[in-house]
Order: structure tokens, then C-alpha cells, then sequence
């Protein structure tokens, strides 16, 4: 009751003291609302990881094992890019509860989407002892095109970030309120966040340096209370620990085949300035050119890029499945907010000023040193203190307004003005957008609706392109017992791409375009992606072609076109003539 009372007590509020479990229901049901409507429809597919996570789940729910039959794992191996486990077995609950579809994937992520939100009010009101500024904060991310766009699709970044949030609250608690307990559930919190997201495995020891170092001497004057949550904490991260140890080198290629240092161009470019001119004595370009050098410089320029303007308020992330076209992962209308909120911030400096400012120049390091950047998938924790930074510049104008009633008017229109670009971006734009079309799976359940019922006549399924085997086995709910016993993995030759499963019972998935030679009249052959934009109908309705370098004028019988909005060829249903 007492820890009720510290958390909810405080500053005025719109809301009678008796009503205080109000605010954060409110704040619960507005962003759980906002992350599960229209789900059917938008985001307009369901992509391959999705499709990774939910057939994976089902397996573990079935079985106990993973789709290739490991027990219980603590890393999945999906498409060989060694997944970490939290996301499988929250969607494994899920499909336990509310079956096998695409919304019970994303539930997780749907849920501990929104109850961030509501963990941000009570970090807010604990820090900053405003609950109005609370309130405001969690409304916020509840509204954030970034956050919110995240959420409601299978991302494990957002349960991540819920654990890392609990783990400060929690550390936050234990600081300021003196409740030893506390810090037990900060350990859980920081260890579980690693479990669910690979990325926070950097960003998560990074931020707990940083509460050493801003609150050092309160934490050494009670360092006795921190000795067992330690413990605590490296036990529930010893299975993982383990398996970073025994399959370091399963882990590591994926990460390592995306980073700077394995970046070919850098090290091209690394090697001109080290030979740019033999007139420059070689002790210079050692100390201007050398290699940490170069990559220090690199590094900083990338973390840059996730202040870029035109990333954050214009076009968004530049993968097409992040990317929210004139829309921007944060609202042009928080801009101005955004701004007062910072000045506000440095204006009076304390330790949560300077904690929230690290937060920010931690949270692009680890994309940082990644070739893709920016990327808001690796800094989505990054949602949290812009929120908050924005909440405070909004509620220095809500602040002078003393009428109630104009209070929650204000409020109310403004998250509304912060809501339409992503709203027109996300209803309208990326619908009707064929490349962002593609990266989303869109049409791929259709194909696997159209294929079950017509198989029984084919000896052979066999897909070019489009969606990955995990989505077709999911729309399937193929029996996961019995692709255990099929399936052909097969790894790929060059570590910058998935793995892939190459065939189970009479459904191929080939990567070389020479098999579409390969496929008799007792084929159905489905062309996507790609391969989709070498077809071309002919005047006849049931006759189109396949024309590439390789192949020329190959005929096939159409049994089902599915198209894009733009009247180009999203997948063909083919029967070899």
C-alpha cells in the first residue's frame, strides 16, 4: 500500500486522488487501442520473421522442440541468424491462448508495447515528482509513430525495451524509495531485456555503467544490498551466457557479416589512405590513418546519422519494412516541443537530466557499428527519453493553462496533430507503395490459401522468390513434427545472407533461377519478388512467359495472378507447359 501511495502520489492532477489507478489504465488502454486496431489489415502482410517467430512458436508449443528439433533452446536458429528466445515462447503463450494467426505473433509485442507506456509514467512521476509531466510522458510514447509502429508488428526490440524500462523503475526504486527488494526485480528486468533482444546486450551493460557512474556514491554507501541482486541477475543470465560461449561462433556471424569491420568497402577505403602517397613519411599516416582511427571516425559518423532531421521527422528508417514515407519515425509537429523540452532539461542540471542525456548517446552505438545506418530498430530504446524530452516541452505550455477543461483539450489535440503524418503515411502511403509491399509479405497468405487447395493434384510445390518457408509453414499450420522428420537446411555461402530451408515433403524452395527448367506439367510453380518481374502476360488470359539473361520465352499455364495495387505482378501460380 505504502509503495501504491509513493508512486501515485505528488503534484496536483486532472484526476481525483481516488481515481489515481486511473491514469495509467488510461494510458494502457489509449496505446493497447492504437497497437491492436486494424490489425488484419495493417501492417499489410505478415514479414518472414514474423512468419520465424510464429511457426517457431508453434513448434515449441507442439513439440517443445524448435522447428529443426532443439529442445527448448536458448537461441533459435531460424534463418541460421540465431535468434535470442524471450519473443518464441511469449508467442508460444500466445498461440496457446488464442491460436495460430498473426495478431496472437504479435501480441507480445502488442502488450508489452503498451504497458511500456505505463511504465514511463510511473519513471517519469518517481524521477521527476510531476504527475501531469508523468501523464504526458506516457501518452507520448503511446503516440509515437516510432514506437507505435514497432509495436504492432512481431518486434522483439519492444519486449526488450519493456525489461530494460522495468530494470530502471526498478533500480529507481530501490535508489530513491529504499526498497531492497527492488533491486532483485532490477536484475530481472536488465537480464531479460538480453533474453529478448540480442542488440541490448551492449545497450543494457552500457546504461548500467552509467547508473554506476551518475549515482556511485549512493549505490558504494549501500553496496552490501547489491552483492545478492548481483548474483541474483548473473544466475538468470547463465543459460545464455552459456550459449554465447558454446555457439560464439554461430552468434557472431550474423552480427559479424553486418558490421563495419567486415565491411569490404572500409577496408578498400582504409587501404588508399594508408597508401595515398609514398611521398608522406610513414610515421604520419600511421597516426592519421591508422586502423582505430579510421574506425573511431566512421563509428562517429554513423552515430550521427540517427540525429539526422530528415531521418527522424521526413522519411524514417531507410529499410522499406521501418520506413514511414513523409511521416518520419517521430511527428514534425513534436519538433518545436522537442526543443523547448531540451533547453528545459539543460536549464537545470541534475543526475536524471544527465542520466536521460546518456541515454540518448548510448542508445546509437551498437547500430553505429552496423553497415546499415541509422537504423530504428537497434536504438528503439531511444523512444523512451525523446518522449519523455518532448512531454516536458508540452507540459510547459499545458502548465500555463489553468482551466481543466482547456488542459484536456490541449492535450487531446496535440496527440492528435502528433498522430496524422504516421496515420496518412501508414493507412495510405505504405498500402499502396510496392516496394514497401514486398518487404511486408503482402499477398503471401493469399498464395498459400490458393496452394491448399489445389496441392493434392501437383507432385511438386515449388516457390522463386516472395515470402520465406517459415511463412509458408505457418499459414499452413503445417504439423511441426512431421517437418522435423522432412525438412533440407541448407546454409548460405556468403554470411551477409539467411539460411534457408530448402525443401520439406513435396514443397521446394530454390535459390537458383536454373530449376525453373527443372518443374514438369505435375509442378505448381509460384513466382515472387524477383522472379515475379520476369513474367509477361500474354493477350492470351491463361499464358505468361518467363524472359531473364539465363532464360528466355519459358511458358507456363496461369492458374492464379495476385497482384499489387499498381497492376504489377505480386505472385503467379504456374503450371509448366
Amino acid at each position: 500500500m505504502d509503495f501504491k501511495l509513493n508512486m501515485l502520489s505528488s503534484s496536483k492532477s486532472l484526476i481525483v486522488n481516488k481515481y489515481n489507478i486511473f491514469i495509467p489504465l488510461l494510458i494502457f488502454l489509449l496505446a493497447f487501442f492504437l497497437r491492436i486496431i486494424g490489425q488484419n489489415y495493417f501492417p499489410p502482410g505478415f514479414a518472414p520473421d514474423e512468419g520465424a517467430f510464429g511457426y517457431d512458436a508453434y513448434s515449441i508449443l507442439k513439440t517443445g522442440k524448435d522447428q529443426y528439433g532443439n529442445s527448448f533452446p536458448v537461441v533459435f536458429k531460424s534463418f541460421g541468424d540465431y535468434k535470442a528466445p524471450l519473443y518464441f515462447y511469449l508467442a508460444a503463450v500466445s498461440e496457446f491462448f488464442f491460436g495460430l494467426n498473426k495478431t496472437s505473433v504479435r501480441l507480445p509485442a502488442i502488450f508489452f508495447g503498451s504497458a511500456t507506456c505505463v511504465l514511463v509514467y510511473f519513471f517519469v512521476n518517481l524521477l521527476w515528482k510531476k504527475r501531469n509531466f508523468a501523464l504526458i510522458s506516457g501518452l507520448m510514447l503511446a503516440v509515437s509513430p516510432w514506437h507505435l509502429l514497432h509495436s504492432r508488428f512481431s518486434a522483439e526490440s519492444v519486449v526488450s525495451l519493456f525489461f530494460l524500462m522495468a530494470g530502471l523503475l526498478f533500480f529507481f526504486l530501490w535508489l530513491k524509495q529504499k526498497m531492497k527488494f527492488a533491486l532483485f526485480l532490477s536484475a530481472g528486468g536488465f537480464v531479460f531485456s538480453i533474453y529478448a533482444y540480442h542488440s541490448a546486450r551492449l545497450t543494457s551493460f552500457l546504461l548500467l555503467l552509467a547508473l554506476c557512474l551518475i549515482y556511485g556514491k549512493e549505490i558504494i554507501k549501500r553496496a552490501k544490498e547489491v552483492v545478492f541482486p548481483a548474483i541474483f541477475g548473473a544466475i538468470v543470465a547463465l543459460p545464455l551466457l552459456a550459449a554465447m560461449i558454446s555457439k560464439s561462433d554461430e552468434l557472431m556471424r550474423r552480427p559479424m557479416a553486418i558490421s563495419i569491420f567486415n565491411d569490404e568497402g572500409l577496408k578498400g577505403r582504409l587501404w588508399e589512405l594508408t597508401h595515398i602517397s609514398p611521398e608522406i613519411p610513414l610515421v604520419l599516416t600511421r597516426i592519421f590513418y591508422n586502423k582505430p582511427l579510421v574506425y573511431l571516425l566512421e563509428i562517429s559518423r554513423r552515430w550521427l546519422h540517427h540525429f539526422d532531421l530528415y531521418y527522424l521527422f521526413v522519411n524514417g528508417d531507410p529499410f522499406d519494412r521501418f520506413q514511414t514515407p513523409y511521416a518520419g519515425i517521430i511527428s514534425i509537429f513534436v519538433l518545436p516541443f522537442f526543443f523547448i523540452g531540451l533547453f528545459n532539461l539543460l536549464k537545470k542540471i541534475t543526475k536524471e537530466s544527465i542520466f536521460l542525456l546518456a541515454w540518448i548517446g548510448i542508445s546509437p552505438i551498437v547500430s553505429s557499428m552496423a553497415v546499415y545506418t541509422p537504423n530504428s530498430s537497434h536504438t528503439f530504446d531511444l523512444t523512451i527519453p525523446f518522449a519523455i524530452i518532448t512531454a516536458l516541452g508540452l507540459e510547459r505550455l499545458y502548465s500555463r493553462v489553468k482551466n481543466k477543461a482547456s488542459q484536456i483539450g490541449i492535450l487531446a489535440i496535440a496527440l492528435c496533430l502528433f498522430l496524422i503524418p504516421f496515420f496518412y503515411s501508414y493507412v495510405f502511403v505504405i498500402p499502396s507503395n510496392k516496394q514497401n509491399l514486398e518487404h511486408w509479405g503482402f499477398g503471401f497468405e493469399e498464395v498459400i490459401n490458393e496452394v491448399s487447395k489445389i496441392e493434392k493434384r501437383y507432385e511438386r510445390i515449388v516457390f522463386f522468390g516472395g515470402a520465406s518457408f517459415d511463412s509458408a509453414l505457418f499459414f499452413q499450420a503445417y504439423p511441426p513434427e512431421k517437418f522435423q522428420q522432412e525438412f533440407v537446411y541448407k546454409e548460405a555461402s556468403d554470411k551477409r545472407h539467411y539460411d534457408r530451408v530448402e525443401n520439406y515433403n513435396k514443397y521446394f524452395f530454390p535459390d537458383d533461377e536454373k530449376e525453373i527448367l527443372n518443374n514438369n506439367k505435375n509442378s505448381l510453380v509460384i513466382f515472387g519478388g524477383n522472379f515475379a518481374e520476369n513474367l509477361n502476360i500474354e493477350n492470351k488470359e491463361d499464358i505468361v512467359f518467363y524472359n531473364s539473361s539465363l532464360i528466355e520465352n519459358k511458358k507456363f499455364k496461369i492458374n492464379k495472378i495476385i497482384f499489387f495495387p499498381d497492376g504489377s505482378i505480386n505472385y503467379a501460380l504456374v503450371e509448366p507447359i
